[in-house]
């Protein structure tokens, strides 16, 4: 059977078109450059400023704190009762579908070794969903 394309190995011919003939290859150094030599520098000072008010003792500071790991904390929450509910042995969303089926549900959160198959049943549900 003969191939209706022929591919041929050259190992710099890539390189050379980048650097010679992509019309984005410039723009997208500089704006990489830009971004390593501004961006990351005041993402670390101001991420370490941050981190120097959050340890100090000051009035109030609890009600900044709160406010500033909110974002963070609340979707996590979110998410845990969710996935509690889906994986309840007795009523959640798993079990009844395994129900349907005619296959009898296991214990999702109560037994070490399903805990750990819904642990990593949830850990790509979370990583697919950030995609």
């Amino acid at each position: 059977m003969e191939h209706r394309w022929h591919a041929e190995m050259d190992r710099f011919s890539n390189y050379e078109r980048i650097l010679t003939a992509d019309p984005y290859f410039e723009k997208a150094v500089k704006v990489t450059l830009k971004y390593a030599l501004f961006y990351l520098p005041l993402e670390v000072i101001v991420g370490i400023l941050i981190a120097v008010v959050l340890n100090q003792k000051l009035r109030g500071i609890g009600i900044f704190r709160t406010m500033y790991y909110m974002p963070y904390i609340v979707p996590k929450v979110a998410a845990s009762l969710v996935w509690v509910w889906v994986l309840n042995p007795r009523y959640g969303l798993v079990n009844t579908i395994l129900d349907w089926v005619g296959v009898t549900g296991p214990n999702w959160l109560g037994d070490p070794i399903t805990l750990c198959q819904a642990s990593s049943l949830w850990r790509c549900g979370v990583w697919a969903a950030a995609q």
